[in-house]
């Protein structure tokens, strides 16, 4: 839970902002392969420029993400496990206030009414 990482301003990433700087690269028979941290569109036309699974934010992963926080992990573990919302910053919560946390910033962008 960390916005150095997956964490978003606005929900959680589908690769970690950590590959901004480093991308992953591997070496398969000679020839080197790279995924980079590419938010919006690609630097390539693979897969018609479009890089939606490079950095930014799926809404059904999320939500997945948001109800098993909730209605399993939290149901299970109760309100005495908590988690660090940063590290960071050192910020405790309970699993449902964590998954509350990134429903909040999944709804950022979208004004209310």
């Amino acid at each position: 839970m960390d916005e150095e990482e997956f964490l978003s301003p606005f929900g959680i990433r589908s690769l970690s902002r950590f590959h901004q700087d480093h991308p992953y690269s591997l070496t398969l028979d000679g020839q080197e392969h790279s995924v980079n941290y590419e938010p919006g569109e690609s630097r390539t036309g693979l897969f018609g420029g479009n890089s939606n699974w490079r950095g930014p934010v799926w809404f059904p992963l999320t939500t997945v993400l948001i109800e098993s926080l909730q209605e399993e992990f939290h149901y299970y573990l109760g309100d005495d496990y908590q988690g660090g919302m940063s590290h960071r910053f050192g910020v405790m919560m309970t699993l449902w206030e964590v998954g509350a946390e990134i429903s909040r910033r999944l709804r950022a962008p979208f004004p209310a009414g």
